[in-house]
């Protein structure tokens, strides 16, 4: 079975970097702060359906990194 993590990275100095990083909380992301940026992680939202949500709630592709770690039960793909 493979498992994901989908992180979604934002310049925390951006002029909407709070609202992004709230919209992902609001879908069960975890959000925390890496020094320059906002990161939010999941394990049950896969990369297209985050790309999605977000354009649909009016973010740019600009705004924001999507990346997607597959894994599987002996390591990382």
């Amino acid at each position: 079975m493979v498992h994901h993590l989908t992180r979604v990275t934002v310049d925390a100095r951006a002029a909407r970097a709070e609202a992004l990083a709230g919209a992902r909380a609001e879908l069960g992301f975890a959000v925390r702060r890496e020094r320059k940026a906002l990161v939010a992680h999941s394990t049950e939202v896969e990369g297209q359906a985050v790309k999605a949500q977000l354009r649909g709630r009016g973010f740019d592709d600009r705004e924001f990194q999507i990346h997607v770690e597959l894994f599987r039960r002996w390591g990382v793909l």
